[in-house]
C-alpha cells in the first residue's frame, strides 16, 4: 500500500504539476515558522487555510492546477505533509523522466569535463536518460571521491583506502 505522500506525488505529476513549482510553494510554507504552524493547527478551518494558500500561491505565480492541488491538500487536512509530498514528487518525477540523482562527495569540485564524465557514467550504469549531480565538498576524504545514487555507494576516497590498509594491518597482527 502506498503512503500518502507517494499517492499525492503520482496524482500531482499526472496533473502536470512540476516538482520545481511545487517545491517553491512548499519552501515558502515550510520556511515561514508562523505559516507552518498555522497549517499544522487542527483548530484552524480548512477554509481559512485555503484562503492563505490561495494568497501564497498567487504571490508565487502558481498556475490554477497547482493552486487547486494545494487547496485540496488543505481540504483533506494533509497540507502539513507538504514537505514529504514535495520530496515524493521529486522522486516520482525523476523516476518517470528516467533521471538519476546522485551525490558526489569530493575534496575539490570536478571541472566541467570530469562532471560530464561522471554524469555519463551514471546514465550508463543505471540505464537513465539524464543525470543530476549534487556536489558536496568533504575535505576529510583527503582525495578521491564517493558517489551515492539510488542506494548504491561507490567509494574511491583516499580516506577509505587508508582505513582499509589500517584494517589489513590490524588483522595481520
Amino acid at each position: 500500500m502506498k503512503k500518502m505522500p507517494e499517492k499525492y506525488a503520482e496524482a500531482f505529476y499526472d496533473l502536470g504539476i512540476r516538482y520545481e513549482d511545487f517545491k517553491e510553494i512548499s519552501d515558502v510554507i515550510t520556511g515561514d515558522k508562523a505559516l507552518r504552524e498555522i497549517m499544522g493547527m487542527p483548530v484552524i478551518s480548512a477554509e481559512k487555510k485555503e484562503n492563505i494558500i490561495q494568497k501564497v500561491a498567487q504571490k508565487a505565480g502558481a498556475d490554477k492546477t497547482l493552486t487547486n492541488a494545494l487547496m485540496y491538500l488543505c481540504e483533506k487536512r494533509d497540507i502539513q505533509g507538504i514537505e514529504e509530498i514535495s520530496e515524493a514528487l521529486k522522486r516520482y518525477s525523476l523516476k518517470k523522466e528516467s533521471i538519476i540523482s546522485a551525490t558526489l562527495y569530493c575534496v575539490t569540485e570536478p571541472d566541467k569535463k570530469q562532471e560530464e564524465g561522471i554524469k555519463e557514467y551514471l546514465k550508463k550504469e543505471f540505464g537513465k536518460k539524464d543525470a543530476i549531480l549534487n556536489i558536496v565538498k568533504k575535505p576529510e576524504l583527503l582525495g578521491g571521491f564517493i558517489i551515492e545514487a539510488e542506494g548504491n555507494r561507490i567509494d574511491r576516497s583516499v580516506l577509505s583506502q587508508l582505513n582499509a590498509i589500517n584494517e589489513n594491518i590490524k588483522t595481520r597482527s
